[in-house]
């Protein structure tokens, strides 16, 4: 757990907390609900429904995802998978809290593969996007 950019000792102990044992978790969907992260979808006849953030879950789990995440798309961070699946959600138009969102539910996934293998965290650089200066100048502000 130690290996994921901006997960210190405390955030790590509270995760694990959660997790306890990964043969609970059959798929990482299971993960995120207990993670707390993950979208609900209400509707109603005809009406084709919104998803929101899900109510269920582990409030601590929530908050540190969140302030895990927050660290990691920090500018002055270096890069990782993170730092770049947010800038890829923002350039797609994506509100910027709904991107964080997003990118902690990427955080529970790749927490959910690194646990399940057994391997240490690594950066690969797949959600990479290339941007102008005049891109992230505007996503800086």
């Amino acid at each position: 757990m130690l290996s994921f950019p901006y997960i210190g000792e405390i955030a790590a102990a509270t995760i694990i907390g959660i997790i306890k044992d990964m043969g609970r978790w059959p798929d990482k969907k299971k993960l995120k609900k207990a993670l707390g992260v993950y979208s609900s979808l209400t509707q109603s006849g005809s009406n084709s429904g919104r998803t929101r953030q899900g109510k269920e879950g582990s409030r601590h789990g929530r908050r540190v995802l969140f302030q895990v995440c927050f660290g990691c798309i920090k500018t002055s961070t270096p890069a990782n998978d993170f730092k770049d699946y947010y800038l890829r959600q923002v350039a797609r138009g994506k509100p910027r809290i709904k991107a964080l969102v997003s990118t902690m539910g990427k955080l529970a996934e790749i927490i959910y593969h690194c646990l399940k293998v057994s391997e240490p965290y690594q950066y690969q650089g797949k959600y990479r996007t290339t941007m102008t200066s005049g891109d992230k100048k505007s996503l800086a502000e």
